[in-house]
This record gives structure tokens, C-alpha cells and sequence, in this order.
């Protein structure tokens, strides 16, 4: 029996938001003020500690990317062992899959696509996830990625309407896995506690990668996971915690109307609402036309605020396992709003921070560095990598 995985994304208007206060860092990204969400995590003070690392690679499993958006073309991951000549030149089963997969179409084309129709939220879903992750920053168009130098592996299980198939997703988190992914982001949920999918996200897990995933979305207050669990970012036992799940939080720290929770599968909450994103972008198209939208409100642009936060610590302290990078981020985050309500207990350790993420993990001594137990060089932290 197919198993449908349901999307999980909740808002598609125009852009309308205040202009913020000067941040840390200052950035020239046409739309940076309007990401109020930005210096809610403190985003721009984590970029004076490092921008990121072009050697991490994270795997942003969704409904395609626009690989060619002028925000994203320069951190799309390429697969150098297979170039695009119509050979399986590394012999992994996918013919020229140069910078991912697309396992809907079962081809090399990584964009949304509208083979079962169109519904424009879910359409543009994955380019709005991959540009949060790490939409090209400083570059005078745009929105600011949180993390600047990270690659994103755009894998796509989901179609034009947001929907998908377990047995895709459970290839696809195999795939990235097997071609080097860091971190997979994975905004959407499902109800099957599929057995296959389980195993995939355990072994990827004990493989080292890091898994972040949203919680999902209800209206009327959202849905407690512990009485109704959904997937995959509830999988996980008690002794290893696979996924690390992603509530949403709104602008005064408070639980969103629309976020699941639940202390057995919600680890951190990020903000979930008035997100401006990068869209799937056709120049001339009356339907396409427009590069950027929102603001976009769900758990699924809280995820990969995560994601990205996740991806800067790998980039300063490479050596991190899923199981220090959790313990990082949960002790480092700011307080919710949700004492005396329902939420209590149940949304996690707090809202992500991202600053005090990355100071914790670099005074908590717990990575070897050019083989000394020691602070990151300066070099590496600044984000100036000789590997950009």
C-alpha cells in the first residue's frame, strides 16, 4: 500500500513587513530587513563568529529547487564524481545526477514540477527552504542566507501539490547519505510509521549526519505528538534522539496557532511566521515571474533556520556528532512565552540561537581542531575557508 506524505506549510501572500533596527553585521541583501526572524535568533551576531564552510553539504529533501534562482545557483552541491553525459560515470544508479535527484520524475531535473498540478506554496516549498538554509548573502539582491557558504543538495520527493511517497522518501534520505550529506532538512511529515523509512533515518544517524525536521502544522493550535505522532520527525528512541524536531515560535516568543508539539518529538522551536523567501523564479512568466514572496508562516521555515544553524557549527567545528550538535543547541537557546498554557513542557528547550549556539560549542572545548582540544583558529571562524 502507498503511503502519502503530507506537506506541511501553511501561508503564500505578499511580502509586508516593518523595517528592522541595525544589526550585528551588516549585509546589503535588498530584503535583509524585512527577515525580522534573523535577528530573533541572532543570526547576524553568529556571522561575526563564522559564516559558514563550503565544505558542508546539506540535503534539502522537498519539492525541488531552482537550481538556476540567481540567490541559489552558487550553492547548489555538484556531484563531481558523475558529470552530465549521460553515464552513470560513479556508478551509484543515477545517471548524471550532477547535483541531486529528482525521485517524482526519476531524472537529474531538481526544480518543481507541476506533473499532478499546482499548488503554488508547495510549488515554490523547496526553493523557500533551500533560500532560509543559504540563499547567496552580501550580494546585493535578495534575501540573506543564515548559513553563506554551505552547499545544498536539492533532493526532490514531493510534487506540485506538496505531496509525496514514503517509499521515495526513504531513497532519498538513503541518497544523501551515500553521496556525503552533513545535515538533511526535512519539512514535511506523514502519518505511516514506516518501518523502512525508520531504518533509513536511524543509519543515517549512526552514519554521523544530522537530521532536522518540522514538527508539522494544525490549525486551531496545532496537535500534541505525543498523543498522535507524525513522521519522520518522530522517530527516534529514548537512548538515541534521530531527528531533532522543529517547532514554531512567532515574533514575541510565543507558540504559533498552528504548531504541533509535544515533548517526545519536539527538541527546539525557531520562528514560523512572516518568513520572506527566494520562489521558484521564470523570467516573463505571468505565473513565475516574481524571484521572491511571502511572508510564509509553518513549521516548514522554521526547520531550516535550524538546518542552517546546524550546518555553521559543522563548518566551525567539523568533528561534532548529532549527539554534541543537540546538546549545543538545547543549551543554548533564549525562553518561550508559554508558561501556564499548554505549550509548557512541551515545545522543546527554548527558541534557537544562534550566536550563543556557536560560543557554547567553542567554550564547551569539545572538538580537536588541527589535533590540539582547542579553540577554532581565527582563519576558520572568521569564515574565510581556503576551501571557498
Amino acid at each position: 500500500m502507498k503511503v502519502r506524505i503530507l506537506f506541511v506549510f501553511t501561508a503564500l501572500v505578499m511580502v509586508a513587513s516593518s523595517p528592522l533596527s541595525a544589526f550585528a553585521k551588516e549585509v546589503n541583501d535588498p530584503l535583509f530587513d524585512e527577515q525580522w526572524y534573523l535577528n530573533q535568533i541572532e543570526a547576524p551576531a553568529a556571522w561575526d563568529i563564522t559564516t559558514g564552510n563550503r565544505s558542508v553539504i546539506i540535503a534539502v529533501i522537498d519539492s525541488g529547487v531552482d537550481t538556476d534562482h540567481p540567490d541559489l545557483e552558487d550553492r547548489i552541491w555538484t556531484n563531481s564524481a558523475d558529470a552530465e553525459d549521460g553515464i552513470d560515470n560513479d556508478d551509484n544508479g543515477y545517471v548524471d545526477d550532477t547535483h541531486g535527484w529528482d525521485f517524482v520524475g526519476n531524472d537529474n531535473d531538481l526544480r518543481a514540477s507541476s506533473e499532478n498540478g499546482i499548488y503554488e506554496a508547495a510549488f515554490h516549498h523547496g526553493s523557500i527552504v533551500a533560500g532560509i538554509i543559504a540563499a547567496e548573502t552580501n550580494n546585493a539582491q535578495g534575501v540573506a542566507g543564515i548559513n553563506w557558504r554551505a552547499r545544498i543538495m536539492p533532493i526532490r520527493i514531493l510534487d506540485g501539490l506538496g505531496s509525496g511517497e514514503t517509499k521515495d522518501a526513504i531513497k532519498a534520505v538513503r541518497y544523501a547519505v551515500d553521496n556525503g550529506a552533513d545535515v538533511i532538512n526535512m519539512s514535511f511529515t506523514g502519518v505511516a510509521d514506516d518501518p523502512a523509512l525508520e531504518r533509513a533515518i536511524r543509519d543515517a544517524y549512526r552514519a554521523g549526519v544530522m537530521i532536522v525536521a518540522a514538527t508539522g502544522n494544525e490549525s486551531g493550535g496545532g496537535v500534541n505528538l505525543d498523543d498522535d505522532p507524525l513522521y519522520p520527525v518522530c522517530f527516534g528512541t529514548e537512548e538515541e534522539n534521530w531527528v531533532f524536531g522543529v517547532a514554531a515560535s512567532d515574533e514575541e516568543d510565543s507558540a504559533t496557532d498552528f504548531t504541533n508539539y509535544g515533548s517526545d518529538c519536539t527538541d527546539i522551536t525557531a520562528p514560523g511566521v512572516g518568513v520572506v523567501g527566494v520562489l521558484n523564479y521564470k523570467s516573463g512568466d505571468p505565473t513565475f515571474g516574481d524571484k521572491y514572496g511571502g511572508p510564509f508562516d509553518g513549521t516548514s521555515v522554521a526547520a531550516p533556520q535550524v538546518t542552517a544553524v546546524v550546518a555553521l557549527l559543522l563548518g566551525a567545528f567539523p568533528d561534532l556528532t548529532p549527539e554534541q550538535i543537540t546538546i549545543a543547541l538545547k543549551l543554548s537557546v533564549d525562553p518561550l512565552n508559554i508558561r501556564g498554557t499548554k505549550y509548557q513542557g512541551e515545545m522543546g528547550a527554548g527558541r534557537l540561537n544562534a550566536e550563543r549556539a556557536l560560543t557554547l560549542a567553542r567554550e564547551m572545548n569539545i572538538v580537536v581542531w588541527g589535533g590540539v582540544s582547542d579553540l577554532v583558529s581565527e582563519e576558520l571562524v572568521s569564515g574565510d575557508e581556503a576551501s571557498e
